[in-house]
């Protein structure tokens, strides 16, 4: 991308970008002129100079730090956004010589403390020096995450980016969420998973989509806000969770679950725990939600108790993925998907 382009179609929030990930060819690009097109000029021109700092471009460098001095950027703000990309090159170097925990430290601190922008700038790294071992895993063998309750792809994003080894597929019912699965590497089901195969009432969160749900008189809206009464209902097909792990596990030798359902979990871990399949699972992060269904407290610790029986307790784990969500997040989120997916991609290379 062009610097022209870069300035009339994503503005500074690509730039910052740019200087985050420690892209400073394309900042090095800017010029004097191009500093025009952005209404933060002092700001673009403070990344410019740091970019031109690390190519050792002292001449250049300076010229842009008067710019940023002169526009009204603090003596302060100048120093940490220096320290900032001093500690993203020590990040890189540490890489380079196998020194994983010192490059975390770095890039925690050249990423404003943002822990999956370091993540995502250590992965970046690994794939510009061209190893894989960051994620521990050797030749490729047959990996699947079911992602149940997918919402706009933003557990697709955080499983790879740690998992790149791994074929994804997603369920998500809600065809307003079904847009953002555009490019993203899984196959996308437009289903709700269930206990049963077969159709099914969905009611769809009006607000935000996240509290849309199977479950009949679970309060969809967090708080009350709408009625459920006044929320869209759809007809939506179901699969069989069960049957469908039952299935894979024939085709891959581990099989890590998310379940974040919105109460449906209950019916469909009972049928998997009757049926043997919970076996299958490697790995479960599930999201509970006793509380939002009315579900007996003792009822939901019975639910547990037998899960544990077929897997490990430390194999159940809580899910959060909303870092990576673009439907409610902020402009910066949805700047940065291109970037992670592009991550990605360079990743799943390593093991195709």
């Amino acid at each position: 991308m062009s610097m022209s382009s870069l300035v009339s179609d994503v503005g500074f929030l690509k730039v910052e970008l740019h200087f985050l990930m420690g892209e400073w060819e394309s900042l090095t690009s800017i010029t004097e002129d191009d500093l025009q097109g952005f209404p933060e000029s002092g700001e673009v021109a403070l990344l410019v100079a740091i970019a031109h700092m690390q190519k050792l471009d002292y001449e250049s460098s300076i010229f842009f730090l008067q710019h940023a001095r002169q526009s009204g950027i603090s003596k302060e703000k100048m120093a940490k956004k220096i320290l900032t990309g001093i500690a993203q090159n020590l990040g890189f170097s540490n890489i380079i010589f196998g020194n994983i925990s010192e490059a975390e430290r770095f890039y925690a601190k050249g990423s404003n403390e943002n822990p999956s922008l370091a993540k995502v700038r250590l992965y970046d790294a690994y794939s510009k020096t061209g190893s894989p071992k960051i994620w521990c895993h050797s030749k490729r063998n047959n990996k699947l995450f079911v992602d149940c309750g997918g919402y706009d792809g933003c557990s697709v994003i955080k499983f790879l980016l740690s998992h790149p080894d791994y074929d994804v597929v997603t369920f998500e019912a809600n065809p307003d969420l079904w847009n953002y699965y555009h490019n993203l590497p899984t196959k996308l089901e437009k289903k709700a998973v269930a206990a049963y195969q077969g159709k099914a009432n969905f009611v769809i969160d009006p607000i935000d989509a996240d509290g849309s749900s199977l479950v009949q008189g679970k309060k969809v809206v967090c708080g009350g806000r709408v009625d459920n009464k006044d929320c869209p209902n759809i007809t939506v097909e179901t699969v069989d969770l069960s049957n469908f792990i039952t299935e894979k596990s024939s085709e891959y030798d581990e099989i890590v679950l998310k379940l974040d359902v919105e109460g449906a979990e209950y019916e469909i871990l009972d049928k998997m725990i009757n049926e043997g399949t919970l076996r299958h699972v490697n790995k479960l992060y599930c999201e509970f939600h006793h509380e939002k269904i009315n579900m007996p407290y003792n009822e939901h610790v019975d639910i547990l108790k037998r899960m544990f029986l077929q897997i490990d307790a430390k194999n159940v784990l809580p899910w959060d993925a909303e870092e990576f969500s673009i439907h409610r997040g902020t402009k910066y989120a949805v700047k940065l998907r291109p970037a992670l997916l592009e991550i990605i991609r360079n990743q799943k290379k390593l093991y195709s």
